[in-house]
């Protein structure tokens, strides 16, 4: 279904003003009621049908369906599998993906986002993680040798001599 035949199904949709968002929520405010609405595709359309600027966050889906390109709203907690309430909700953004919003217990976000960026980084092996880097001259002192530090990227070379700086 196309961009143009969803504008045109929002324009003829009756919009529900008791499901529509304050215009003064912030987003981590609107995933998390998102999150909770019992029919996520009105919630959608009603939304952007506030703006339809909104259109360009959201792809059709092969069923038809809006799909928001970074937000991934339930009740379920992504790190636990258990149902999540009003009161013990968060937002957990990704190490490698930080547009994608995933809903988690506020008592886990923490550690579950520096968890996931300790893994990450033992996987991208950058001199800017590494034990042996002295980050005041930009120099590794394990190979004697100067380096770039170039903090989320990957590099492949460095798998045999890297050790990460909290281990």
């Amino acid at each position: 279904m196309s961009k143009n035949k969803i504008e045109r199904n929002l324009d003829a949709a009756a919009v529900d003003s008791s499901v529509l968002v304050g215009s003064n929520w912030s987003s981590k405010k609107i995933f998390i009621h998102a999150c909770f609405v019992d029919d996520l595709q009105s919630f959608y359309k009603q939304w952007i049908e506030q703006s339809k600027g909104r259109m360009q966050f959201f792809d059709i889906g092969y069923n038809g369906e809006l799909e928001h390109q970074n937000w991934l709203p339930s009740k379920i907690c992504c790190e636990t599998g258990e149902e999540l309430t009003k009161e013990n909700i968060d937002v957990k953004i990704g190490y490698w993906t930080p547009f994608t919003w995933k809903p988690v217990r506020k008592d886990l976000k923490e550690k579950a986002m520096k968890y996931e960026a300790f893994e990450c980084q033992k996987i991208d092996c950058s001199c800017n993680d590494c034990k042996y880097l002295d980050r005041e001259n930009a120099y590794c002192k394990k190979l004697y040798k100067w380096v770039r530090i170039n903090a989320n990227m990957c590099h492949p070379k460095n798998q045999k001599c890297f050790v990460h700086r909290r281990t």
